[in-house]
């Protein structure tokens, strides 16, 4: 018996790459496409120049990490920035052999050293770190790879892990190297911070060199489920997995159902998509052409390890018996 459910990973794989473009998405769509367009600008002009940064913050859970990448692909097979990238390098007298690759992702799940962090960003450029190499070197070959590549964005993920509780000098500095790649005269790299809200406060520090940074960053919160404006979004999300799927979501979308879904969720759009999905698969495997409450009911238990019984699904009153945060947090511990 093979542990691999193929037709599991099929539909999940088909269900993950549905593209959910969210209201607040707009506001963040703004600030890449501002910053951007006056980082190309001052490509274009040719003399050294302080590009920006955007610091995005919200909730663990709330899909962040999700909408960032989603919108940084979207930069990335845009044609006009592609060509862009192009035409700047032939001006300058460079050749490149590929297309421009124009921006990349690190993920940064644990703490890290400056040096560190050049060669997890070295890796997500595709160079192949020597070992021996100063922090300095190392990070001249992140520029050097960079604008070989035509990379112009590096997307740092999960950010506040790069600082410390308590550690004002070390969190200094880290900035401080953030602010010297926006200003770059070789190259500079626009630069995208995302992480929960704790990331907000080392950016708002009180040292010189945050105070030196906050002028070129901008901010952007991406907001979590608001039970007054978002339910119809949520239904959306719904009604979109299930025609992935080829199921019915419609007789289940009642504003009670919605509420306990956001509820579930922690009103965390990242979860309860996570939810949406495990639900519908649910569906799809017991032959069934409409998604139940039982599909959510039970991957709410087998999530937390509860009873089925024990659920925002189920219980009447399930506000004043079910703490979603606490949930949350132990399940994250």
């Amino acid at each position: 018996m093979s542990f691999l459910d193929a037709r599991r990973v099929h539909l999940a794989s088909e269900l993950r790459m549905v593209h959910i473009d969210f209201p607040r998405s707009k506001n963040l769509r703004e600030h890449v496409r501002q910053l951007l367009s006056s980082h190309l600008a001052g490509l274009a002009i040719g003399e050294p120049f302080e590009t920006g940064a955007l610091v995005v913050t919200g909730a663990s859970r709330n899909g962040k990490t999700r909408e960032i990448r989603s919108l940084l692909a979207e930069v990335r097979n845009d044609h006009d920035i592609r060509d862009t990238i192009s035409e700047l390098a032939n001006e300058q007298g460079e050749t490149r052999s590929e297309t421009p690759a124009i921006a990349v992702s690190c993920d940064l799940s644990g703490k890290l050293t400056w040096k560190d962090l050049g060669e997890k960003t070295a890796h997500a450029l595709g160079l192949p770190v020597r070992s021996g190499l100063t922090q300095a070197r190392v990070w001249g070959e992140v520029i050097i790879q960079a604008r070989r590549r035509g990379v112009v964005i590096i997307h740092y993920d999960e950010c506040q892990h790069i600082f410390g509780q308590g550690a004002e000098k070390t969190n200094a500095k880290v900035i401080d190297c953030f602010k010297s790649l926006l200003k770059d005269s070789d190259w500079p790299i626009m630069l995208v911070l995302s992480g929960v809200p704790l990331l907000d406060s080392f950016i708002d520090a009180d040292s010189p060199e945050a105070e030196q940074f906050r002028p070129l960053a901008r901010r952007c919160r991406l907001p979590d489920i608001s039970e007054a404006t978002d339910l119809r979004t949520l239904a959306d999300i719904c009604f979109a997995y299930g025609d992935v799927a080829g199921i019915d979501v419609e007789p289940l979308l009642l504003e009670d159902f919605l509420q306990r879904l956001a509820y579930a969720s922690s009103w965390r759009w990242g979860l309860a998509i996570e939810f949406i999905i495990e639900a519908v698969i649910r569906t799809v495997e017991r032959g069934a052409s409409e998604v139940s409450t039982e599909d959510f009911v039970t991957g709410f238990a087998e999530k937390y390890g509860l009873e089925p019984d024990y659920s925002p699904f189920t219980l009447s009153d399930y506000r004043g018996h079910i703490d979603p945060e606490k949930l949350l947090h132990l399940s994250s511990a």
